[in-house]
């Protein structure tokens, strides 16, 4: 939502109460959390947090929950601990929930320390650390390339009965391909399908654009093709960046047929990042006649080629190139 939008629902909704409307609580949710993540605003997020605790909108353990979700979101950490206290004070006990979107949020922020001594306190409370637990913690070392206690901590985890999912398979992923470490990466991708844990398209990006950032770009097509084997159906990130991959690197034609291998394995690609490098390496190289069909073919689809601004829709990966 835009700021200016917000400020005139604010109005409406200031409006609403002066007038001696009671806003429900799913709408005080939905505005600041719209507040603090889009608008930065915290001054008037927290103004409508104290109105709803006048109102008896904050009863349980679910609906602080909800609020502290919303700061931790934000980044406003230390605002979501003077939450948790304010709960307490009002006689709602954390549950595993509350600990574990504290934690989260320390983890984000790569405050490992913190997010540690929140598992601490969650344990002390009585609460055993859950897939969501282990995986925000992994995810936090990870952010602070702490690797060697990530691997460690994911060790821990299965040590606790605790299964590791997709989701915390692609957390190591992602750390070990922005150290640099991608075969250490494609290790990891057999590891997950041995211990019977079904990779996504996520699982194979990370490895797929650090090859491409590298300019290893038949490496990033080897992954590709076992994405594919597999039945992993990839998604525009995967086929955006391995089409300019290739473009640039003057290979238009393997272009072409990873376009047609992604959508025949049921992707929907339906920007201009994912035919616009072709047309223009084909109109470079003279082949007007090609880059016109591929132009009429997506026009009949209604996809926007409009002007190539040599942009990717890729996460930003730091790639520190190794012995790969």
């Amino acid at each position: 939502m835009k700021c200016l939008e917000l400020s005139s629902l604010c109005e409406l909704l200031d409006d609403f109460v002066k007038k001696g409307g009671n806003p429900a609580f799913a709408v005080y949710i939905m505005v600041i959390k719209s507040l603090l993540v889009d608008c930065k605003s915290s001054s008037k997020a927290n103004q409508y947090l104290e109105r709803m605790v006048s109102d008896g909108l904050l009863s349980s353990v679910a609906s602080y929950n909800m609020v502290i979700d919303c700061f931790v979101k934000a980044g406003a950490v230390d605002r979501a601990v003077e939450i948790i206290e304010q709960m307490r004070d009002k006689g709602s006990l954390p549950n595993l929930v509350t600990f574990n979107t504290l934690l989260g949020g320390y983890s984000k922020l790569g405050d490992v320390h913190n997010a540690k001594a929140v598992l601490e306190m969650l344990m002390e409370h009585g609460f055993m650390p859950d897939i969501i637990t282990f995986t925000s913690l992994i995810d936090g070392l990870c952010h602070t390339h702490q690797l060697d206690d990530a691997f460690d901590c994911f060790k821990e985890m299965t040590e606790w009965g605790v299964r590791p999912n997709a989701h915390t398979y692609n957390v190591l992923l992602r750390g070990l391909c922005s150290a640099g470490h991608v075969n250490k990466a494609i290790d990891l991708l057999s590891k997950m399908k041995i211990d019977g844990i079904t990779p996504d398209a996520y699982s194979f990006n990370a490895p797929i654009l650090s090859f491409c950032k590298m300019q290893k770009v038949d490496k990033a097509r080897i992954v590709f093709n076992a994405m594919l084997r597999l039945g992993v159906v990839p998604d525009s990130i995967t086929c955006n960046t391995l089409i300019k991959a290739f473009c640039d690197e003057r290979r238009v034609d393997e272009a072409k047929e990873i376009l047609l291998a992604t959508e025949s394995s049921g992707c929907s690609v339906t920007d201009h990042h994912s035919y616009w490098p072709i047309v223009s390496a084909l109109t470079k190289r003279g082949r007007f006649s090609e880059a016109g069909q591929l132009m009429n073919k997506y026009h009949t689809r209604n996809v926007q080629l409009g002007c190539y601004s040599n942009r990717t829709t890729e996460p930003d990966i730091d790639v520190r190139v190794v012995n790969v």
